[in-house]
């Protein structure tokens, strides 16, 4: 939209093409952002319970087995939890598999543009609050990137905690049935990764984010070398030409 009121519409509707373009990726970073958080608090209230299941069953580690039917049972109703919680990660993978695509190539285009830009403003216009425009909005873009990172980091950290809770405690137990249970539950959580993928293509977390800013600064450098080089060529173009115009001067002088 923004594309086509560019070439064939006034500049207020190119503007408001803009705003718009804006706000849906805007709203689209969020609406992950928060589905992610949910996963996270859903995965601290799973450590909490399962944390609560196991004290339990430690302390009633030499009673009958009439008295641990009741962790037997939360450690399956546990498992079918985090069942439910993995599927709807996959729900949530499927819903952004696109849109979150887009949106991450679009802001890598705006946080490796905004520095240059500022950095032209800088030299040639030296307009200071544009210069804070592009300031404000790499920060604003650039936290709407880093925030769903680190949750989604957490959450994978979560998860590998909720999955060495049951590992460390499904030794040494001499009922059969509990020891089932729990090699169950593990195995479940060994398969069952929390992993969020942008379009299957890379994982959503703190290691994409490295590779992302890495790429960011290596075109930002990139782009301010080339005008370097460009300066350069067109101060020695502009000197060539003074210099063919003084000396054409003096021949005609002569």
């Amino acid at each position: 939209m923004t594309i086509y009121n560019n070439l064939a519409t006034s500049t207020s509707l190119l503007l408001i093409g803009n705003f718009y373009s804006e706000v849906v990726l805007i709203l689209r970073c969020s609406e992950f952002t928060l589905h992610s958080a949910l996963v996270l608090a859903i995965y601290q209230e799973l450590i909490d319970a399962a944390t609560s299941v196991i004290s339990e069953l430690e302390s009633i580690h030499f009673k009958i087995w009439s008295q641990r039917r009741v962790p037997l049972k939360r450690i399956a109703t546990l498992q079918q939890l985090h069942l439910l919680l993995w599927k709807t990660q996959r729900d949530i993978e499927r819903n952004f598999e696109r849109s979150l695509v887009m949106v991450l190539l679009k802001y890598f285009i705006d946080i490796s543009v905004l520095p240059y830009w500022a950095y032209l403003n800088r030299i040639y216009v030296d307009n200071f609050p544009m210069q804070i425009w592009c300031t404000t909005e790499e920060s604003g873009k650039l936290l709407e990137i880093c925030i769903p990172c680190w949750i989604c980091t957490r959450c994978d950290h979560l998860q590998r905690k909720f999955r060495s809770l049951f590992h460390g405690i499904s030794v040494d137990r001499r009922n059969e049935q509990l020891n089932t249970a729990l090699l169950r539950i593990s195995a479940q959580l060994g398969q069952e990764t929390c992993q969020l993928r942008v379009g299957g293509l890379v994982k959503i977390n703190n290691e994409m984010l490295g590779k992302f800013l890495f790429g960011v600064v290596s075109y930002i450098f990139i782009c301010v070398q080339f005008r370097i080089t460009y300066n350069l060529k067109v101060l020695e173009g502009e000197s060539e030409v003074t210099a063919a115009l003084i000396l054409l001067k003096q021949n005609h002088t002569i």
